[in-house]
């Protein structure tokens, strides 16, 4: 007995099936009369087996599986494959060294960048307001007056609502306030990104997908 292997179309289960038995008795009638054809009727009355508990990313792993799935005496078995293309496959790669190269830069921007372009922006009102002898500040969410000498580029805040924009011009202000949105922008971007690899990834391993059958045979 040797284990073959024969690949389908992938189809709904009964589609499957009726394919399997017209290609046993394609086999049969090629095969004339004999043992050997005997073992082919006896191997296409037992049926197939469709187990469907797996999916095998690849014919090799699918075959692998096989090896141990199917019995000597035993109906043949059949098991989805669903493999991305490799055209497919290309582009995925090409996208997940995108999604990776922007995430560092993302990480960065918000680990570092960020942070420093925040403290340098505060540091700049805090100048400004020195120059100006203006000591004082009305907080425009809250209206309390600040005595800006109580805080520091660390804890700009005001100290009644929480405005991190108490010691900022209206220009610095509306930098600092766009800041957030650039990391923003990236995240979506990378969403994005990841989408498109789902998508590629489902349309790929449908444009892969075929039914493997393995079956223990009578040599000749």
């Amino acid at each position: 007995m040797a284990l073959q292997f024969e690949v389908f179309p992938f189809s709904t289960e009964l589609e499957l099936r009726s394919r399997f038995q017209d290609f046993m008795d394609s086999e049969i009638h090629q095969h004339g009369s004999g043992h050997f054809r005997q073992s082919l009727a006896s191997k296409r009355a037992q049926g197939l087996m469709i187990l469907q508990t797996t999916t095998y990313p690849s014919r090799e792993a699918a075959e692998e599986a096989l090896q141990t799935l199917c019995r000597p005496q035993g109906p043949a078995v059949a098991v989805p494959v669903k493999q991305v293309i490799p055209r497919v496959r290309n582009q995925i790669n090409l996208l997940e060294k995108r999604v990776q190269a922007k995430s560092l830069a993302l990480h960065r921007e918000v680990s570092e960048d960020l942070p420093k372009k925040r403290d340098e922006l505060i540091r700049r009102g805090f100048d400004r307001a020195v120059k100006r002898q203006k000591p004082r500040k009305t907080c425009k969410d809250c209206d309390s007056t600040i005595n800006l000498n109580y805080l520091t580029v660390e804890a700009p805040q005001c100290p009644v609502c929480g405005n991190e924009t108490l010691v900022l011009t209206q220009s610095l202000a509306q930098q600092y306030l766009h800041l957030p949105k650039r990391i923003e922008a990236t995240e979506a971007h990378i969403n994005e990104l990841k989408h498109e690899i789902r998508a590629l990834h489902e349309n790929g391993e449908k444009d892969g997908a075929f039914w493997l059958v393995g079956g223990n045979c009578p040599n000749l």
